[in-house]
């Protein structure tokens, strides 16, 4: 399986005060959105640094799974896989639990499935639609 790192989501609830922080005294050039949110890209050499407020990603996830999203889930790796379903089948024969099946995002131009690794960090696998 081939697996690029493409995006690091941080997930937040001062939108606005996060965006201030990286753009103004990080200093990171940012695109695909602004100060208003719910998301936005910030240039951070080979990798994205994204922010999205933590209540759209739980509009994302599945209902059961959403409830249990807390503070420490902070953090979303995401990661550009070739088959968005040929590596979730892979992660069940390892007995991985998928937080969110395979599913076509159009809103991101994205095909993505969430699960957890064995230390229990969020991360998202997806493909371009």
């Amino acid at each position: 399986m081939d697996f690029t790192l493409t995006h690091v989501r941080l997930l937040v609830e001062d939108f606005r005060a996060t965006f201030h922080f990286y753009r103004d005294l990080m200093g990171f050039d940012y695109r695909a959105g602004d100060e208003s949110g719910p998301y936005v890209e910030f240039f951070a050499g080979n990798v994205v640094l994204s922010l999205f407020l933590r209540t759209q990603m739980l509009q994302v996830l599945s209902a059961e799974y959403a409830s249990g999203l807390t503070r420490s889930d902070a953090v979303v790796l995401c990661f550009n896989v070739a088959d968005v379903d040929a590596m979730v089948a892979r992660l069940r024969t390892y007995r991985v639990s998928i937080l969110l099946e395979p599913q076509d995002m159009p809103e991101w131009s994205l095909r993505v499935a969430h699960f957890r690794d064995p230390e229990g960090n969020l991360i998202e696998v997806n493909q371009p639609l």
